[in-house]
């Protein structure tokens, strides 16, 4: 009789066990950068106002970068991203002919409850730089 309790006992107690409330949180994941973030950029050296600016953020730490010039030309670029804690970076190199190979690096802060990020750009061939400001696109 004492060996069928035990027996009826081990499995009661392992199951019961097996779905006891687990007191541990999971730490929250933190937001993706990973799609496509829209925004404006601005030129220290030109009086064009606010232009458009895209950033395609890939899985695999690439970007697509799409921006209209002050010459009313849109631009494409392509290259790397990286982000370390809240602070974001991409470089770029252009794509269209006659800036082909031209490099171009936005460096700034993204705020993760607002899904921003802002900072400067530059590009040293062309001796260019500015502001810029984007947000991801739900």
């Amino acid at each position: 009789m004492k060996k069928l309790l035990f027996c009826l006992a081990l499995p009661t107690s392992l199951f019961m066990y097996a779905c006891s409330k687990d007191n541990a949180t999971t730490p929250a994941k933190p937001p993706s950068l990973v799609g496509l973030w829209v925004g404006t950029y601005t030129a220290d050296n030109e009086n064009v106002g606010n232009l458009y600016e895209s950033f395609d953020l890939k899985a695999d730490s690439t970007v697509q970068v799409q921006s209209q010039g002050a010459d009313g030309n849109t631009y494409y670029g392509s290259g790397t991203w990286s982000v370390s804690g809240t602070s974001f970076t991409t470089t770029y190199t252009e794509n269209n002919l006659g800036n082909a190979g031209k490099p171009a690096t936005f460096t700034g802060a993204w705020n993760a409850s607002t899904m921003q990020i802002s900072g400067n750009w530059q590009t040293p061939t062309h001796d260019a730089s500015g502001a810029f400001e984007v947000t991801l696109v739900p």
